[in-house]
């Protein structure tokens, strides 16, 4: 039986057919379409065509007697391989593929020429766009928004208010701008001031009762801010805030400052400037602690003496590390002569020498009574 695809088996068809031949497959109808989708349908029918002249190329041999079966697999391996090298080249090298790069930062330049004319920005310093780009994909499809600068030129501005500028961008040299949405954005320009502002400190913490927590002292109690006057105006106060936690020593700090209102709310403006950058803050922690009051015998024998002392304690006030390694204080050194048997002695106290710097005795106008009497 004669094959139909053989030379004479189409000629038989042809006959019955009366001689009429297939016309050849039409191009598709024209539509309109978007770059993107009439470059995948020409891909699709390019690898139409391809796919049909390798089909009659390799039916021909894979049904040749004088190929084995591994052969016949190799083939089809080398096919797709080269039908995918093939489907990627066109892919990659054609320049109408688009990139959409979505939150791009526009920047504000031209800011000396503003700032020359005593002007500043109120808002319009966080606008975004979205750019489309049109190249190679593997020229653009790895580009970030980081990559692309966006822009507006505040040089030209004259006049305070509200301004619609256009959006322009610094493109890569294998690229072109498709699109920019918005391709305009709004900024707000205001005249420059000068405002002196209080500094405060915010201090967040906790502490025992036994310490005593002195005032938070600024370096500076004022700072000279300048930028955009009606900014200017909503600011009451600065401030640098702290959150130490628990207090238990002196302390000395470093933050910066956040301009705040009325209400306590942050004010925030790039365009804002300060002649102080950060504000040191130190506080002084002192602690109260009561020690026990103790006499000192010059023999080294207390027996032979009874000793009362009132008050038994007192308070003293001080650097925690230093009181913290002091439990009791010797108030009067007895001689070995001093005293008579059964007659007492009275001493009154009314300042200690002995005490290490820095710490004083509170209370210490009420002085200190000591009663000695030698027993034997």
């Amino acid at each position: 039986m004669e094959d139909r695809d053989s030379p004479v088996g189409r000629k038989d068809m042809d006959k019955e057919t009366g001689g009429a031949q297939t016309p050849p497959e039409s191009s598709p109808p024209e539509k309109k379409r978007s770059a993107f989708t009439a470059k995948i349908v020409l891909l699709w029918y390019k690898a139409r065509v391809l796919l049909r002249n390798y089909w009659v190329v390799a039916k021909e041999w894979l049904l040749s007697r004088n190929m084995g079966k591994g052969d016949r697999w190799a083939f089809v391996v080398c096919l797709l391989i080269a039908l995918s090298v093939w489907l990627y080249v066109m892919s990659t090298d054609d320049t109408s593929y688009e990139h959409t790069l979505s939150y791009v930062v526009v920047d504000l330049e031209g800011m000396e020429m503003l700032s020359q004319a005593e002007m500043s920005v109120i808002s319009g310093f966080d606008n975004v766009v979205s750019i489309t780009l049109r190249g190679k994909r593997a020229d653009i499809g790895g580009l970030t928004a980081e990559e692309v600068n966006a822009y507006v030129d505040l040089s030209e501005i004259v006049d305070t208010g509200r301004h619609s500028l256009p959006v322009k961008v610094d493109l890569p040299g294998y690229s072109t701008l498709v699109s920019i949405e918005p391709s305009h954005v709004s900024v707000n320009i205001d005249t420059n001031g000068v405002k002196d502002v209080e500094v405060r400190v915010k201090m967040d913490y906790v502490t025992d009762a036994s310490y005593i927590v002195g005032d938070f002292v600024p370096n500076h109690n004022t700072v000279i801010v300048t930028g955009p006057q009606s900014v200017l105006d909503k600011i009451e106060y600065a401030a640098v805030s702290f959150s130490p936690g628990v207090i238990t020593t002196s302390l000395n700090l470093s933050g910066t400052l956040k301009f705040y209102d009325e209400y306590d709310r942050i004010v925030d403006n790039p365009y804002l400037k300060c002649n102080v950058s950060t504000v040191n803050v130190s506080v002084t922690v002192t602690m109260r602690k009561n020690v026990t009051l103790t006499v000192t015998f010059e023999s080294g024998i207390s027996s032979n003496y009874h000793v009362e002392i009132k008050p038994a304690e007192i308070t003293l006030l001080g650097d925690p590390k230093i009181l913290g390694e002091i439990d009791e204080i010797s108030v009067y050194t007895i001689s070995i002569s001093e005293g008579s048997v059964g007659v007492p002695i009275l001493r009154h106290i009314s300042s200690l020498d002995n005490l290490p710097e820095g710490v004083v005795w509170e209370n210490a106008h009420e002085g200190i009574n000591i009663s000695i009497e030698r027993l034997y």
